[in-house]
């Protein structure tokens, strides 16, 4: 039996607010029983937006943001 955890293909992250850069699924495990939570987050600043239950939840808080707060590269 594999521990592998996959996260659906249709999980959208914008780039990094911050700066711009592209953004990452990370997955944790936390706890005796090893329950796992999902964090989205910029490699390049290392700026991460807390930990959550699924990755759905992960990516609509990473992705939620003031219009016109997106850098471009």
């Amino acid at each position: 039996m594999s521990d592998d955890i996959v996260i659906s293909d249709a999980i959208r992250l914008d780039g990094c607010p911050f700066c711009g850069g592209g953004a990452i699924m990370q997955v944790r495990r936390f706890g005796m029983e090893g329950f796992d939570r999902f964090g989205a987050g910029c490699p390049e600043c290392a700026m991460w937006f807390g930990w959550y239950e699924t990755p759905e939840e992960a990516a609509e808080r990473w992705n939620r943001r003031c219009p016109g707060q997106m850098i471009e590269r």
